[in-house]
Parts: structure tokens; C-alpha cells; sequence
């Protein structure tokens, strides 16, 4: 069957908001006189504190870098500390470039006649406003945001609700992400998953190897978004 809509996340696969992110973590940590400052700043240099992410829980993550400082949090200052920390984080990322394979893929999708949708945690004011910036919004079909629902597989059943709605079938949506939990989501909806590799100081961020370890291996890999074209025409 073939694909008719396309649904992006939107940090990692299109807006290059790693550092960034990593930006808004680090004012944080700062902020709090518990974090023993010389090993933030060893983590800040080092290629290990980078490959947190890609194990990372966002349920968790919180405790998760804490832990690695020796401090435990009750549940209700890990929920705090992730509220200032998701605030401070959305202030870096409005700041993130998008990819440059962005542009050019986004407008060929929209000629060649394909729905394009966004659904990412990123807050949907943040993705809108940069589609703007880049003239882009004109090309989008729809942005479900964190607003929508926190939850990556709740989100994703709004969006395929959404695309029903206008006859396409969630077999004919290709939902293009950057983390396991992006396969799991399209599973769990019955739609076709492609993962992007993006990479970051010359390494894969998300290696393929974990989503073979955590058995959520994608339909397809691609290096860059150029490479959806030819994915398009033997789906």
C-alpha cells in the first residue's frame, strides 16, 4: 500500500537541537549547589555524558543524571527539578537549526503530494515559530505538540485519528523518528517507521545496535532525509 502522509518528529530528525538540549541540562545542574561543579564540567567535555542519551528514559531521566552525582531525589523534587529543567531546555531549543537536508525534502514531499505532519513533545508554539523562521509552516499539514498529550504513543494515535479522518489509514503513514521509543510508538498505531541516524562529533547518536537490543528495530534506516525519496517508491 502506498505511503500517503508523512509524520515527523521534530527534535533530532529535523531541528538539530542536540547541543541545545544539552545547553539547557547543564544551566540547570548549575543552578542547584548539590552538583559538584569540576565533575560537571569533566561531563560537559566528555563524549560519555552525550551518550546518556542514547539510553535515555525520559520518564526517569531526571533521577538518571542526578544519580550520576551521587544524589537521590524524592518523586516530588524530581518532578520540579524536570519542570525548571523542560522549561530552561525550551528556551535553549528555540535556538536549534534545522538540518540542511530539511528544506528541500519538506517542499519535494509537499509537491509530490504527500500529507506532513509533526508530532514531537517539543511544545507546539516552538515548532510552529520556527517553521516561520524558515518558511516552512505553509508546507505542513498539521503540529501535534506536548499539548496534545506527554505521552509519544498517545500523541501519535491523535495524529493517525487526525489522518482517518481524511482517509488515510495508518498503513500508509510513515512516521520518521530518531529514537527507539519513535518504532515502538509506530508500532503500537499500526503505521511504517524509518529512523534516522543523525550524528553528532562524528558518531551515530541512536546506534543501530540499540534499537536491536531493545527489539524495536525500524522498516528502514536512513543517514539523511534526501534518502526518503527513494524509500517512497518501494514502500
Amino acid at each position: 500500500m502506498p505511503i500517503k502522509a508523512i509524520i515527523f518528529d521534530f527534535d533530532g530528525p529535523l531541528a538539530n537541537s542536540y547541543k541545545h538540549l544539552h545547553k539547557g541540562i547543564i544551566k540547570t545542574l548549575k543552578d542547584d549547589p548539590r552538583i559538584n561543579k569540576n565533575k560537571l564540567r569533566f561531563l560537559i567535555k566528555s563524549p560519555r555524558f552525550y551518550s546518556f542519551w542514547k539510553n535515555v528514559n525520559w520518564k526517569t531521566f531526571v533521577n538518571d543524571i542526578y544519580r550520576r552525582f551521587g544524589i537521590s531525589l524524592s518523586e516530588k523534587e524530581a518532578a520540579r527539578i524536570k519542570e525548571k529543567m523542560m522549561g530552561v531546555m525550551d528556551k535553549e531549543m528555540a535556538d536549534a537549526p534545522l538540518y540542511k537536508d530539511v528544506h528541500k525534502t519538506i517542499k519535494q514531499l509537499k509537491k509530490d503530494g504527500y500529507k506532513i505532519i509533526i508530532a514531537s513533545y517539543a511544545p507546539e508554539e516552538r515548532i510552529r515559530q520556527k517553521l516561520m523562521e524558515e518558511n516552512l509552516l505553509d508546507y505542513v499539514d498539521g503540529i501535534f505538540g506536548r499539548q496534545v498529550s506527554t505521552n509519544r504513543i498517545e500523541r501519535t494515535k491523535h495524529v493517525i485519528n487526525h489522518l482517518s479522518g481524511l482517509g488515510i489509514n495508518p498503513e500508509e503513514c510513515l512516521l520518521v523518528g530518531d529514537m527507539p521509543d519513535d518504532v515502538l510508538a509506530s508500532r503500537k498505531v499500526g503505521a511504517i517507521s524509518a529512523v534516522i541516524l543523525r550524528k553528532r562529533f562524528g558518531k551515530t547518536i541512536v546506534p543501530k545496535p540499540l534499537f536491536k537490543k531493545r527489539n524495536l528495530e525500524p522498516d528502514y534506516y536512513i543517514k539523511s532525509l534526501s534518502e526518503l525519496k527513494k524509500l517512497l517508491t518501494i514502500s
